[in-house]
């Protein structure tokens, strides 16, 4: 029995400092397992692809695995009704559905960023037709991939009185000014109202003739594309013909694609778009905006970043 005990009566406090930290342990992993989505994390060896199984009160999404996922890069209304409706939109949307979930890539790099996470279901960007849909508006305060987007179709919603501004403007201009970073309220909104000339109380949809000349700025017709290679310019026009080969994208504005020109996404910068570009631009009407270049005889534009393109209809 001496011999047994001989190690114990050399370090006295051990059994006691194993029991401190198996009680340390137990408490941990209740924490973790009690809330696991307070800290969900994506990482290569994480399946980004999950069943929806309910969408919660505060307008989360929850997961077998996760209890409570963010939307990101939108705010929804306060209001108890608005946010009912809301609550029933997303269930018709997602409730039971697989759905893709994506961390914006300028988040990633903060561990206290309480942004959100990218939704896409089948071909539905859903952060995106939310604020299409009028159901939200965007997030200002930061920088990530899609802002210029979600701003863009938050105002395009306002002007064609969809969702809650149709009959609630109010409350959706009370939401954006609210939401504007704390103490730059004015500044901001100046800088906005300079971005985005169109954000005003004209209550109609961009329209081509909305959009200014060539000789006043950079806008051109995707039919002009050939006289500006070398050049910067915005490009305005539909998306008829795509195609993804899985290494890149081709946004098309003619069937001739061998002859007319293309907007390409590298798969390099795949992860900063949408889930499947070739689906989600296809038949829109859209801007473009980059540095025209010369490719096998015909203009294209190269696509890094989802800030490069705007669907206008």
């Amino acid at each position: 029995m001496t011999g047994k005990f001989e190690f114990f009566r050399k370090v006295p406090a051990l059994p006691g400092i194993i029991v401190t930290l198996v009680l340390i342990a137990g408490i941990l992993l209740i924490r973790v397992l009690g809330n696991p989505g307070a800290a969900l994390k994506f990482s290569p060896d994480t399946p980004s692809t999950l069943a929806i199984i309910g969408i919660n009160s505060d307008l989360t999404l929850k997961t077998e695995k996760y209890p409570s996922i963010p939307l990101g890069g939108i705010v929804f209304p306060i209001d108890q009704e608005a946010r009912g409706l809301v609550l029933a939109a997303l269930e018709k949307m997602l409730a039971g559905k697989e759905c893709r979930i994506e961390p914006d890539p300028y988040m990633t790099n903060n561990p206290q960023s309480q942004f959100g996470f990218y939704i896409y279901s089948g071909d539905r960007f859903v952060n995106l037709e939310l604020l299409r849909e009028g159901y939200a508006v965007s997030f200002l305060d930061g920088q990530y991939v899609f802002r210029n987007e979600f701003f863009g179709a938050e105002n395009d919603a306002r002007k064609l009185k969809k969702g809650f501004w149709a009959n609630s403007a109010g409350m959706m201009t009370a939401l954006r000014f609210m939401t504007l970073p704390a103490g730059s309220q004015d500044m901001i909104y100046a800088a906005l109202a300079q971005s985005f000339p169109q954000y005003d109380t004209a209550a109609k949809p961009l329209q081509t003739a909305d959009i200014p000349p060539p000789d006043s700025g950079t806008v051109i017709s995707w039919e002009n594309a050939g006289q500006y290679i070398g050049k910067t310019v915005t490009v305005n026009g539909k998306i008829v013909l795509t195609k993804n080969t899985g290494k890149v994208c081709f946004l098309n504005f003619h069937p001739d694609y061998k002859k007319h020109l293309s907007a390409v996404i590298f798969s390099s910068a795949f992860q900063r778009f949408p889930m499947n570009p070739e689906n989600v631009y296809l038949n829109k009407t859209v801007l473009i905006t980059g540095k025209i270049v010369e490719y096998e005889g015909r203009p294209e534009i190269i696509l890094d970043s989802p800030s490069q393109i705007k669907i206008v209809q």
